[in-house]
């Protein structure tokens, strides 16, 4: 049940603000409370709960964020984002749980849900297109203008890496969703997100040469990979290119980032006024507007003890000497680096979809953690 709840949050997190009831909220905020509840009742029942080594940071991160209101500008902002936190930790607490060694139907077709729910998100764009007959060059498609074109890009991420990981690995029949997600991501002009994947792309095609190097050629991973590649260069709009173009051509562009110099340039002054511990959770957003970057973000609130907090966290989730490794590194951490790389210039950090993924990563590594153990464990029985 905690499952199905988790999956129904994630994919109408860019609908949010189509779901509102009233005075209660937005549905996924009442779906949040409902599986909390059950899990609850879990916990209680079975007394029994994992919790990863590396949320122990996020645990500090948040105590973090409830002390800022001592020094916030706005003390109440600081205590209502620290509750926003502690809900993103329970969901990430809970993802984390009922992933883990979990081999139930929905959670195997989890990423399959991720790619064909962008998939639809993504046609629906490209229908609107369809319908406007042409874009200009500043022009950016969105589901609504009440959606953040740069958040709707953020959101497809996962559902473009996901969906290229299973065409080059499962079945070609992939690529139609996959390459309807690319060029709902390009119309966004999301430049963020286009650096986002490519970056993602050529780590995995990396890993994908190293293994084939020693495993011998795999000949439709290489041809998949790279025309997958040909076809991005193919459907990329004129319009984003030109985008890329001027910016590239005008140190100016390139360094004003669509108004990001300023409020990039409000957030270092406001760390540089506070180093230590910032100027309190939320307040950044209070004062100002929202950052364009959770970096910034958690730099200029929680200053270099957040950041540092923040840092410890990422690094015991993407490393761990215990960990059983698959291929190099799994995919889900190349998407989790793929959304960590967007929140540089996109403030995602309390969006849920980004959370539950996050979870998912810790559940796969512990899975790991525990096969390897299993293994060895097994091994020591047989030689004695």
């Amino acid at each position: 049940m905690e499952l199905l709840g988790i999956i129904l949050i994630y994919i109408i997190s860019p609908l949010e603000t189509f779901f509102k009831l009233g005075n209660f909220g937005t549905i996924s905020k009442l779906l949040g409370y409902a599986i909390l509840f059950i899990f609850v009742l879990r916990i209680l029942i079975r007394k029994k709960i994992s919790i990863p080594r590396e949320s122990y940071f996020l645990m500090a991160f948040i105590v973090l964020g409830l002390a800022s209101a001592l020094w916030a500008y706005y003390p109440n902002t600081a205590l209502g984002r620290s509750f926003t936190l502690i809900q993103l930790f329970l969901l990430y607490t809970i993802t984390f749980n009922m992933f883990k060694n979990n081999n139930s139907k929905l959670a195997r077709n989890f990423y399959k849900i991720i790619i064909f729910f962008g998939a639809a998100l993504s046609l629906y764009i490209v229908f609107q297109v369809i319908i406007s007959s042409s874009i200009t060059q500043w022009s950016r498609i969105s589901i609504s203008d009440q959606v953040d074109v740069n958040h709707l890009a953020s959101f497809l991420i996962p559902s473009f890496l996901f969906g290229l990981y299973y065409s080059i690995n499962k079945t070609e029949k992939y690529l139609i969703p996959t390459m309807t997600v690319l060029v709902a991501i390009l119309l966004t002009q999301s430049r963020g997100a286009f650096v986002s994947i490519s970056i993602p792309i050529v780590i995995y095609l990396l890993i994908i040469f190293k293994t084939t190097k020693k495993q011998g050629l795999k000949y439709k991973q290489v041809f998949l990979a790279v025309a997958v590649l040909c076809i991005v260069f193919i459907i990329i709009p004129k319009e984003f290119l030109y985008r890329i173009n001027l910016m590239l051509q005008s140190k100016e562009i390139l360094l004003r980032g669509s108004g990001r110099n300023v409020i990039w340039g409000n957030a270092w002054n406001e760390f540089t006024n506070s180093p230590i511990v910032g100027i309190g959770l939320g307040n950044f957003t209070a004062l100002y507007r929202p950052p364009h970057s959770s970096l910034f973000q958690i730099l200029s609130e929680l200053g270099i003890i957040g950041v540092f907090v923040m840092a410890l966290f990422l690094v015991m989730l993407f490393f761990d000497h215990r960990r059983k490794k698959i291929n190099g590194i799994d995919f889900e951490f190349i998407v989790a680096i793929a959304l960590l790389l967007m929140s540089l210039t996109v403030d995602i950090f309390y969006q849920k979809y980004l959370w539950i993924m996050i979870g998912v990563c810790s559940s796969v590594k512990y899975s790991k953690i525990v096969s390897s153990y299993n293994e060895k464990e097994a091994e020591s029985l047989t030689n004695q």
